[in-house]
């Protein structure tokens, strides 16, 4: 094959996932944006927030953003590994441009051995 091939080959593969993503962003804010379940995934989201900043110990505030970003480093690998086995799903994400935030899937979605 030559270069010229391969180069073409590829923007055809390119345009077709652009194609496919712009496809799915349209779907996603007709049939996801703003639902109930939506806003439901976004208060779940972004409440333990609020409320941790509300109410957590200020003299320890370094040591739990500390612990609080290791523990998010393994659970979002072990989150990935999970997704890329398929052995779990995200039917019902919340942003569909930031790949690893499902966060309020957590807490919405169930296990699908299929």
């Amino acid at each position: 094959m030559k270069t010229s091939e391969i180069h073409i080959d590829i923007l055809k593969i390119y345009s077709n996932y652009n194609h496919a993503h712009h496809s799915f962003i349209e779907k996603w804010q007709q049939m996801i944006l703003f639902t109930p379940r939506w806003w439901l995934a976004f208060i779940l989201s972004t409440l333990p927030w609020i409320l941790w900043w509300k109410l957590h110990n200020p003299k320890y505030t370094g040591d739990l953003i500390r612990a609080g970003f290791f523990m998010a480093i393994i659970t979002l690998t072990f989150d990935s590994v999970g997704l890329q086995f398929g052995l779990w799903i995200y039917p019902y994400i919340m942003f569909p441009f930031i790949t690893g935030y499902s966060m309020g899937s957590y807490f919405i979605t169930s296990y699908d051995p299929t």
